[in-house]
């Protein structure tokens, strides 16, 4: 496990995830995995007065990669390879939180899902399954 902080995922995440850009992510904790907020704001909101999916699929993506970042060795280099989303029921507008656990961190792979949930609320919105595929640090970076 890399001895990152959540403050230190959050600059990494700002730094370099442009699509991260005008919206706030912050890491609440790193235990067994990765709880991420994500807060609200208008832009959220698609028509219906809902969160749209493009920003929910963002946020799993997001809380996952804090997760590899810092539980597994370079995480920081990982990518994306897969992700298998449910969409439960339709978010209110407000704050989400993200609940990344890790089911297996090898030396190529981790596996992991993502439990969604509005601030405040209990039943979840959306449940995900994904893995990041994990590459060696690249030379002179």
């Amino acid at each position: 496990m890399s001895e990152v902080s959540p403050a230190d995922i959050e600059r990494m995440i700002a730094d370099n995830v442009d699509l991260a850009e005008g919206f706030r992510f912050e890491v609440l904790d790193l235990a067994d995995g990765a709880r991420v907020k994500l807060h609200y704001n208008d832009r959220m909101l698609r028509l219906g007065g809902t969160i749209s999916g493009p920003v929910l699929m963002m946020l799993v993506d997001t809380a996952m990669y804090a997760a590899v970042i810092a539980h597994a060795e370079h995480g920081q280099y990982g990518v994306t390879s897969h992700l298998n989303i449910e969409f439960l029921r339709r978010p209110p507008p407000a704050a989400l939180i993200a609940k990344a656990r890790l089911l297996r961190v090898g030396r190529r792979q981790v596996t992991g899902t993502v439990v969604i949930h509005s601030e405040g609320e209990s039943r979840p919105v959306l449940h995900a399954t994904g893995g990041y595929a994990l590459f060696p640090p690249v030379r002179g970076a």
